[in-house]
């Protein structure tokens, strides 16, 4: 899983350049639904972040949290997005209360 994950930064790029140089968006009206499979690299990021979550290391999930809410933004993967968001508060909240050093932000939950 670690593997998959490093080697993502490769795709994340082209992802970039896709976004820069892609085709148009949609028009507003119409509504697409964004269906990742099971293999994705953002799904397997996701993974990794819910096993530091389980695990109790907070700063790392909060790390691979924030970087697929990311992906997940400029995808306008709405249904995947929402979760990574929530999860994302709520490890940087569980890290504040285990390092003093880390302050929780009440504006995070947007």
């Amino acid at each position: 899983l670690h593997e998959i994950v490093v080697n993502r930064k490769s795709r994340s790029l082209f992802s970039g350049a896709k976004r820069w140089f892609g085709t148009s968006k949609p028009s507003v009206g119409a509504s697409t639904s964004l269906v990742y499979t099971k293999d994705a690299p953002e799904l397997q990021v996701r993974k990794l972040a819910d096993i530091y979550f389980l695990l109790k290391m907070y700063k790392c999930s909060h790390q691979h949290y924030y970087t697929i809410k990311k992906d997940f933004q400029a995808d306008e993967a709405w249904s995947y997005y929402a979760p990574a968001v929530e999860l994302a508060a709520l490890s940087l909240f569980m890290l504040s209360l285990t390092d003093p050093g880390k302050k929780y932000r009440a504006d995070y939950m947007e």
